[in-house]
């Protein structure tokens, strides 16, 4: 594609923009094999609970708002273990609209396309995916130390619906005697307030 450029052969902001955004995508849509075949194993036995524990504030017709504690966990729903690469983010972010933060990204499922909650097929094999137990609580079997995501669907905070929403959150997989923990918990605190629902 050809570049905007300003009569004083300087290219505007907008096209420099484009061209970078371009050239992350070539480097990163591409699916590269080799470069995640440390995930697929052998490993060990990970355990872990995916919740966010807030304080939610909700509206009724014609009634004050009012606040209360929610705590949303996985269960019964889709949890995914991912490892946390380059081309991995670049498909969270592209395809589920789902930037990876270090303390974890709560997203109303709404905002993402249904067709899209499939994982691409190129990379699914290396992508673990199971569903959470009555608890919010999952588990994955032969599982190689490394920086995984966990993704995985959770309940939505309205009670007067049934919704699902998504959370991601990096994991540091470090197994001791056959087994490691993976804890994925978005929780309120008295510096950051309400933990964000986008």
């Amino acid at each position: 594609m050809p570049l905007a450029v300003l009569p004083s052969g300087c290219m505007t902001l907008a096209a420099v923009q484009r061209a970078q955004e371009e050239n992350t995508a070539t480097r990163l849509a591409p699916f590269n094999a080799a470069e995640h075949a440390w995930a697929l194993g052998p490993g060990a036995t990970v355990t872990g609970t995916v919740m966010i524990d807030t304080m939610w504030t909700e509206s009724s017709y014609g009634r004050p708002s009012t606040t209360v504690r929610k705590v949303l966990t996985c269960a019964g729903r889709i949890v995914r273990l991912i490892p946390d690469t380059p081309h991995m983010r670049w498909t969270l972010d592209v395809h589920y609209m789902l930037p990876v933060t270090n303390d974890g990204y709560w997203s109303d499922s709404t905002l993402i396309a249904s067709p899209s909650w499939t994982w691409p097929e190129e990379s699914r094999a290396v992508v673990r995916e199971g569903v959470c137990d009555a608890s919010g609580g999952f588990r994955f079997e032969g599982v190689p130390d490394g920086a995984y995501l966990v993704m995985a669907l959770v309940e939505g905070p309205e009670s007067y619906m049934r919704s699902t929403d998504v959370v991601v959150k990096p994991v540091e997989v470090r197994a001791v005697g056959g087994a490691a923990h993976a804890e994925v918990r978005l929780k309120d605190n008295w510096l950051t307030g309400s933990v964000v629902r986008h």
